[in-house]
């Protein structure tokens, strides 16, 4: 069921995101190739994908809801522990992390991703974030 759902909410979004781009202007003649790569294509739907999964993680954290939270984790991640024991202390850790985060490679089933975190001086700092791709979902497998 919580498989299910992630598939219905990362699908959805993914649609969104399609829809986006194609309704983007191009400003290239008919018949010009595109200069887009179907690689990046696909990290750009990626990064989309594991930024709707990282942006559900967040509210439910920010919630104090543990058991949300850990639908977004891969089940046998050693993350997954990790958020049970020291659920307090992530949601400490996390207050301050914005709603977005950036992909930085992508091997297959597995992307590597930085979480932004804003210091009190205004500067950011950036932590890795990895998930994994488990049959159409994304979920959180590291942090």
């Amino acid at each position: 069921m919580r498989n299910q759902f992630l598939t219905a909410v990362v699908t959805s979004a993914a649609l969104m995101f399609s829809q986006q781009l194609a309704a983007q202007p191009n400003n290239k003649s008919p018949g010009q190739a595109s200069t887009k790569s179907s690689s990046s294509q696909a990290e750009a739907e990626v990064e989309a994908k594991v930024n709707i999964v990282w942006q559900g993680f967040l509210a439910t954290i920010r919630r104090g809801d543990v058991a949300a939270a850990q639908a977004y984790v891969h089940p046998r991640s050693p993350f997954a522990a990790q958020l049970k024991q020291s659920f307090p202390q992530m949601q400490k850790r996390l207050a301050d992390v914005r709603n977005e985060i950036a992909l930085s490679a992508l091997y297959g089933p597995i992307a590597e991703c930085d979480m932004i975190v804003q210091r009190s001086d205004g500067s950011n700092q950036f932590y890795p974030v990895s998930f994994v791709k488990e049959g159409q979902a994304w979920l959180i497998k590291s942090m």
